[in-house]
């Protein structure tokens, strides 16, 4: 990376600038803020979307004004994850250096998604995936998603939305359940705390079946 006497980034002939524009603060984020994970970034964040600032002379594939959105994780090489182990989205500017060999990272996107919107991207990205997983072992049928923060109810919303047959939410003590149930994403008795005998809960609710799909959604510590 060629950087100025200030530190800032230069963008080389191969290299692109972006800025971004809203970014998420992730449940990673605040594990590796809370030293739970480690990670060698300075600069959290990997939910975001941006716009090119800037073009390398050599660079034939982006153009200033350009959206992008990023892929925190590098599909090839997992342990290159952005805001994790190279510094992430929480600066005005970051440099995509040889924007060729890292086309993994950025991704183009229509201009309309440059709002607080798309910074779901990612996170609802992985939500699909999970869902297309499950759908894959168990042809749609009964899921159960543990856990209540925003990737439990992403991934709930999707599942129901991706036809299999009945979600229910294991929440904890956050009060999201509640929201859910208030906002309409959840009927009272498809939300179970996981206080009390959760299994025997479930299988209650499931009028005496087990489900075929579980999907943890807590965090790692």
């Amino acid at each position: 990376m060629n950087l100025s006497l200030a530190g800032t980034p230069i963008c080389g002939p191969f290299d692109v600038m972006i800025a971004p524009r809203f970014v998420g603060l992730c449940g990673t984020d605040i594990q590796i803020y809370r030293g739970a994970i480690h990670g060698a970034a300075n600069v959290l964040g990997h939910e975001g979307v941006g716009v090119v600032t800037e073009v390398g002379s050599e660079v034939n594939d982006w153009f200033l004004g350009d959206a992008v959105a990023f892929n925190p994780v590098n599909p090839v090489v997992q342990n290159d994850a952005l805001g994790r182990s190279f510094d992430g989205l929480f600066q005005e500017r970051i440099l995509v250096g040889n924007a060729g060999s890292n086309d993994w990272l950025i991704n183009r996107i229509p201009i309309n998604l440059l709002t607080p919107v798309g910074a779901l991207i990612a996170p609802v990205s992985a939500a699909i995936y999970s869902s297309e997983l499950a759908a894959v072992q168990h042809n749609r049928g009964k899921a159960v998603v543990v856990g209540d923060g925003p990737m439990a109810l992403l991934n709930s919303v999707i599942l129901r939305l991706s036809g299999f047959e009945s979600v229910l939410l294991i929440h904890g003590d956050s009060g999201r359940g509640n929201w859910a149930v208030q906002n309409g994403y959840f009927d009272q008795g498809d939300v179970i705390s996981r206080r009390g005998d959760v299994v025997g809960n479930v299988i209650e609710r499931m009028s005496g079946e087990l489900a075929d799909v579980a999907i943890i959604c807590t965090p790692g510590e």
